[in-house]
């Protein structure tokens, strides 16, 4: 009996300390002091004090840091847990960073262990498990245990989607399986494009039309420019109109439009007249012709532009007045907004949360955005609480 108490004791203490790590990470900031950079609370203690030349938010247990140019990254007890000889650095993601050292790139692990080996030109990201590799100018595939699915020999190769990626073999394209073998008819087309929505469109001889997932085409290669597939309808253009086609090959929207993007939450933009609407999916106009530039909607809203960018709901109403210069999505509800030179941000209710003052700000991810004013970094939180002096 002792022993079963003594062995949940010691399972106890380990979770414990799991749970004061992982709490740790979440409570420190990359923060900057003067031009060098360590670790705050939220409390703006040091906790890691500054002398990095940079640095990048925790994620999985782990931090970047850089020193005299070269990177490696800490613990959560700011200790270094991978040496700083790094030229360049990613975040860590499912146990794996990317890594640049000596114009070679690979992938480490969070003991800093070349799982996939520091031998490639370059490295794409992984996705979908799988990542391109390029070697003496030509790409192949790896997996994140480092094993080559597909050997460099192809011109070119994409990102995986839906479970398989376009490659380019001699001039010709074609897609590849996650075991890095061909579909359909192998590499026969001029020009393809990543699946989306279970179609890809690719091209021969001037024209397009789709594939499916087994690479027969479903849909004939007729048009003289496509957009991809989402929502099941795709934008096609015949005898210089935009309409759009189901997955089928029926023209449910007719080929009427000046242009036309892709179908997000139900509605589709697009021109007339040099005006931009929207349009649902029987091609009724939803939204009126009256803005000069319609981006796609996404998460409830869509970014428009008459003389000045603002929002649009599908209803049709401007959350925001148009009068920001340039506008974008940041991530995590907010949008980023442009007055004159400076960014802040709006959030989805149109206020202003944090206010145009900065050179840059880069994609919000677990609450912080790296922000730029002049040449020096920093960091802010989507409430806008600053983390450099």
């Amino acid at each position: 009996m002792k022993i079963i108490y003594s062995i949940l004791f010691s399972c106890l203490l380990l979770q414990l300390s799991f749970a004061q790590k992982t709490a740790l990470t979440k409570e420190l900031f990359p923060c900057r002091k003067g031009k060098e950079w360590g670790f705050i609370n939220k409390q703006k203690e040091w906790i890691v004090h500054w002398g990095y030349d940079d640095a990048y938010p925790f994620s999985e247990e782990r931090a970047a840091v850089k020193l005299d140019g070269k990177w490696g990254f800490i613990n959560p007890q700011g200790t270094a847990a991978i040496s700083l000889r790094y030229d360049t650095v990613s975040y860590f993601s499912n146990g794996l960073a990317k890594v640049r050292q000596n114009q070679k790139e690979g992938f480490l692990n969070k003991e800093g262990k070349p799982v996939v080996p520091l031998k490639y030109d370059k490295l794409g990201e992984f996705k979908e498990g799988l990542a391109t590799s390029q070697l003496k100018g030509k790409w192949g595939i790896v997996n994140m245990q480092g094993l080559e699915i597909a050997g460099n020999q192809y011109d070119y190769v994409g990102e995986y989607s839906e479970g398989l990626v376009v490659v380019n073999f001699g001039g010709k394209m074609g897609y590849l399986n996650k075991q890095g073998r061909e579909i359909g008819s192998g590499y026969f087309y001029k020009s393809a494009l990543d699946f989306r929505d279970g179609m890809a469109a690719v091209m021969n001889n001037e024209k397009w039309g789709f594939v499916d997932k087994q690479g027969n085409e479903v849909i004939a290669l007729k048009y003289e420019k496509v957009g991809s597939f989402n929502e099941g309808l795709a934008a096609v253009q015949l005898g210089g109109m935009w309409g759009f086609v189901d997955k089928t090959g029926k023209e449910v929207v007719p080929c009427a439009y000046n242009e036309a993007s892709e179908f997000g939450e139900g509605l589709a933009a697009v021109k007339s007249n040099d005006k931009w609407g929207y349009i649902d999916k029987t091609g009724r106009l939803v939204i009126p012709f009256k803005y000069t530039v319609s981006k796609t909607f996404k998460a409830g809203f869509a970014m428009v532009m008459g003389k000045k960018w603002g929002l649009l709901t599908p209803n049709g109403k401007e959350i925001s007045e148009l009068r920001y210069d340039d506008i974008k999505s940041v991530g995590e509800g907010l949008f980023a907004i442009k007055v004159g030179a400076k960014w802040g941000c709006m959030d989805k209710s149109g206020i202003e949360a944090i206010p145009p003052k900065y050179t840059q700000i880069i994609d919000f991810q677990k609450g912080l955005a790296r922000i730029y004013i002049g040449k020096l970094g920093g960091y802010i939180t989507k409430e806008g609480t600053e983390y450099f002096d």
